[in-house]
């Protein structure tokens, strides 16, 4: 449980405190990005079933995401959700998708007053960053239940 705490402060620290460093890498085409989203992704870790410390700072690292590196998402294609690389800048861009899952996942079934404040954020960013978007309809569509069942 404490490694799990421990792995997220720093996932958290190094995205508060070294945004530069992350973006970089991700638009060397290295997927720093990529690999933190994987990492707190439910094959990786299922946030839900650890204590409230460590699903606070899962939380966190989710609204850092979504705030600070929404340039290196992109919206899902039809019919086609892999990662694209732009040539020119070898930027990995990650589908909206992946986050938009995590995010949701994480949050799913919280009850404890202090993370719902924040699952609520969460959710509230994810529809402000892609809900006046007519073009996202198709990438928030899966989700439009899961988004649902969290407001209620």
């Amino acid at each position: 449980m404490h490694a799990i705490l421990s792995a997220i402060r720093g996932i958290y620290a190094i995205l508060k405190y070294h945004p530069q460093i992350v973006k970089d890498s991700q638009q060397n085409g290295d997927g720093c990005l990529s690999i933190i989203i994987e990492a707190l992704s439910p094959k990786s870790i299922h946030i839900p079933a650890y204590n409230q410390k460590v699903r606070m700072a899962a939380f966190k690292c989710f609204e850092l995401l979504l705030k600070n590196f929404n340039e290196f998402y992109r919206l899902q294609d039809e019919g086609n959700d892999r990662m694209g690389v732009d040539i020119e800048r070898k930027q990995v861009n990650i589908p909206y998708t992946n986050i938009i899952s995590g995010v949701l996942t994480a949050i799913e079934s919280e009850k404890d007053p202090r993370n719902l404040l924040l699952s609520f954020e969460l959710t509230r960013i994810v529809l402000r960053l892609l809900g006046n978007d007519k073009e996202a309809y198709q990438t928030l569509k899966p989700f439009s239940e899961d988004i649902f069942e969290n407001i209620s």
